[in-house]
């Protein structure tokens, strides 16, 4: 019995399609790219077409427009991790809440994105302004369209692998955006450039 719900497990994993970018991020070189789980196939390369919600993964994002303010925001700053409701402009609430379920009160900044915690992300966010997330987002290299709205701040916003590749090569290049790039020369039959 155990063997077999292994045994259909990994035929499920086996199923999955998978992409991946890997580039130098003090110079924007691709590396390498996977678009899929069959390396032939010529079809759609996921890598730079599959556009999905990325998360978590954009926190460090709006921490980082924070942190360029540094009489505001520092790693030691202490953020509001309790209920929070918005309401827009049609009256519909929005109630963020973090993924366990419970509010820790003060939190460091440093605390907050260690745990991921949705509450604080969101309180600094609206006060740093989603459209001045979305523009670094912008000026990190990220082409396709990033709505400045609150769900930003909780990664409610479609990108690729390259396009996530992009933002975390400028937040390891100090905040450097490099253009990617996978040729380096084009040569003649004999080698020249």
């Amino acid at each position: 019995e155990e063997a077999a719900r292994q045994s259909t497990q990994a035929e499920a994993l086996g199923a999955l399609e998978r992409a991946m970018v890997v580039s130098d991020y003090r110079t924007g070189a691709v590396k390498a790219l996977v678009g899929g789980r069959n390396p032939v196939f010529a079809g759609f390369n996921r890598a730079l077409a599959a556009a999905r919600p990325v998360g978590s993964l954009i926190k460090p994002w709006v921490y980082a427009v924070a942190l360029e303010q540094p009489e505001r925001y520092q790693l030691a700053s202490l953020l509001d991790d309790s209920p929070l409701r918005l309401t827009d402009e049609n009256g519909k609430v929005w109630a963020p809440r973090n993924f366990d379920g419970e509010f820790l009160g003060p939190i460091t900044l440093y605390q907050s994105l260690v745990e991921s915690r949705n509450i604080p992300v969101v309180r600094v966010g609206l006060d740093v302004s989603a459209q001045a997330v979305s523009e670094r987002i912008r000026q990190a290299g990220v082409v396709r369209k990033v709505n400045p709205w609150p769900s930003l701040f909780l990664g409610a916003v479609e990108l690729t692998p390259l396009d996530v590749n992009r933002l975390y090569s400028t937040l390891a290049n100090a905040g450097r955006a490099q253009r990617q790039h996978s040729i380096t020369a084009i040569t003649t039959h004999r080698g020249e450039v």
